[in-house]
C-alpha cells in the first residue's frame, strides 16, 4: 500500500513540480516571442516594410543563429537578439525559428501590410513524472505581429474624388516608383488609368471602382478594385486663421530675398530670384505661390503654405519644372508634415502643378482636398518623400516617392505595429 501510495504521490508531485516548471518556461517562451516580433516587425516599419528593401525579410521558418549577429543587420537579426535577451538563445534544448512576409498573415483574417512570426521550443527534462513513464516534455509559444492601419493604410497617395472618370491618370512613357501605396476613391470604371508604356510599381495600390491598363502598360501589383472608400487622413486638420495683409502682390522678379511668415495677399510670384523662407505659417490670400523661372533658388524649413482667397483672386500653385527648390514642412505642431494645405472651400479649376526633376526637393504633403494636381517629382537616385492628398491627379513625368514610415515628415501616421496573435 505504502509503494503504491508513492506511486500516486509522486504522480501528484509530477503534476505539481513538473508541470509548473513547464507552465513556467512557457511564459518565458512567450515572452522571449512577443517581444521578438515586436522588435522585428518595428525594425521593419522603419525601413518601409517591403520585401528585400532596408533589412527587411520575407522567407519561411529560419532558425535564430546560436550566436547572435551584432549589430543587426536585418529584421529577423532583430528578433533573434531581442528572443536571446529576452531569454530564449537559440542553443541547447531552446529553438526560435522566424518567418516573415508582405500582406495578410496566413490563417488570421486581417489586413496588414507586412507580418512577422516568432515560434520557440524548449524541450524540458522532467522529474517527478518519471515514475509515470514520461522523462522529457516539450515547451512551445509562438507569436506574431503586424504592420497594421486603417483604411488605405500604408497609402502616401490618396485621390479623394468619389466619382470621376481617371481621377488618377498616367500617361504613357512616365514612371511612378513609390514605396508607399496609392488609394484611388473614385467608383468609376477607368478611375485609375494608366496609358501607353506608363509603369507603376506601389506596395500596394486599392481602388474603390475599376482599373483601366493599357496592354503595354507595367503595374505592379495588380491594383485591387472595390475596395472601400477611404477617409481623408487630413479631415480634421483645422484652417489656419489670419486678418489682414502683411505683403500684397509680391513679385520677385530677380535679386536675393528672406521673407518671413505673414499673409500675402495678392500670392507670392518668383522669377529669376532667390528667395529663404523663415520657418512658419504662409497665408496666400489669392494669386497663390508661382515659380516661374527655372533661375528660380526657393529655400525653406519648417514651412507651410496656406492657399485660400477672401477678398482675391484665387491662384494654384505653380512650381516650374527644373527650378531650384528646397521645402521642407514642420516636424511638430499642429501642421506637423503639411507643405501645401488649400482652403477645402476653393472649388476652382485651376489646376496645381509641381513640374519636377532633379533640382526639386520637398519633404512633407501636398493636401488638396478640392484640387487637381499635375505631378512630378524626385529622381531615381533622389526621391522626395511626400504624400499627396488630392481631389484628381495627373502624372506629368517620372516620380520617385520614399516612404515615410514614423510619419514625422508628412504627418500621416499611416501604419502601426501591434501583436495580432
Amino acid at each position: 500500500m505504502v509503494s503504491l501510495s508513492c506511486i500516486v504521490l509522486f504522480g501528484l508531485l509530477g503534476l505539481v513540480v513538473d508541470v509548473g516548471w513547464g507552465y513556467y518556461l512557457k511564459q518565458v517562451a512567450q515572452a522571449a516571442v512577443d517581444s521578438a516580433v515586436l522588435a522585428g516587425v518595428t525594425e521593419a516599419q522603419n525601413g518601409g516594410a517591403v520585401c528585400g528593401a532596408g533589412g527587411v525579410l520575407c522567407q519561411t521558418d529560419t532558425a535564430c543563429p546560436s550566436t547572435n549577429v551584432t549589430p543587426p543587420e536585418t529584421d529577423f537579426d532583430v528578433a533573434c537578439l531581442y528572443a536571446s535577451t529576452n531569454g530564449f538563445p537559440s542553443t541547447g534544448s531552446q529553438r526560435v525559428k522566424i518567418s516573415a512576409g508582405s500582406g495578410n498573415p496566413p490563417g488570421l483574417g486581417i489586413s496588414a501590410t507586412y507580418w512577422m512570426t516568432a515560434t520557440a521550443t524548449q524541450t524540458m527534462q522532467l522529474s517527478f513524472l518519471r515514475v509515470l513513464g514520461f522523462s522529457e516534455g516539450t515547451v512551445a509559444a509562438r507569436a506574431t505581429a503586424a504592420v497594421t492601419g486603417g483604411n488605405g493604410g500604408g497609402s502616401c497617395m490618396y485621390v479623394l474624388d468619389p466619382n470621376s472618370s481617371a481621377s488618377y491618370n498616367q500617361p504613357g512613357n512616365t514612371t511612378v516608383k513609390s514605396a508607399c501605396g496609392i488609394f484611388v476613391n473614385s467608383s468609376a470604371s477607368d478611375a485609375f488609368t494608366v496609358k501607353g508604356t506608363g509603369a507603376v510599381s506601389s506596395p500596394v495600390i486599392d481602388v474603390a471602382g475599376g482599373a483601366s491598363l493599357s496592354n503595354n502598360s507595367t503595374v505592379t501589383p495588380a491594383p485591387t478594385t472595390g475596395i472601400s472608400p477611404a477617409v481623408d487622413p487630413f479631415a480634421s486638420l483645422p484652417s489656419p486663421s489670419y486678418h489682414g495683409c502683411d505683403q500684397s502682390a509680391l513679385h520677385l522678379t530677380s535679386g536675393s530675398y528672406y521673407l518671413s511668415p505673414g499673409v500675402y495677399c495678392g500670392g507670392i510670384q518668383i522669377g529669376s530670384a532667390t528667395v529663404n523662407f523663415a520657418a512658419g505659417m504662409y497665408v496666400l490670400n489669392g494669386g497663390g505661390l508661382q515659380v516661374s523661372s527655372t533661375n528660380a533658388a526657393v529655400n525653406g524649413s519648417g514651412v507651410t503654405f496656406y492657399n485660400t482667397s477672401n477678398g482675391y483672386s484665387f491662384g494654384p500653385l505653380a512650381i516650374a519644372g527644373n527650378a531650384s527648390v528646397n521645402l521642407s514642412a514642420p516636424t511638430s505642431g499642429t501642421y506637423k508634415g503639411i507643405l501645401f494645405y488649400q482652403d477645402r472651400n476653393i472649388l476652382s479649376s485651376a489646376s496645381s502643378a509641381i513640374g519636377g526633376g532633379s533640382t526639386e526637393q520637398f519633404a512633407g504633403t501636398l493636401y488638396m482636398p478640392t484640387a487637381q494636381l499635375s505631378f512630378a517629382g524626385g529622381t531615381a537616385s533622389n526621391m522626395v518623400t511626400m504624400a499627396l492628398v488630392v481631389k484628381q491627379l495627373n502624372i506629368v513625368g517620372n516620380s520617385y516617392i520614399s516612404a515615410d514610415p514614423t510619419g514625422n515628415i508628412t504627418g500621416l501616421n499611416r501604419t502601426t505595429v501591434s501583436l495580432v496573435q
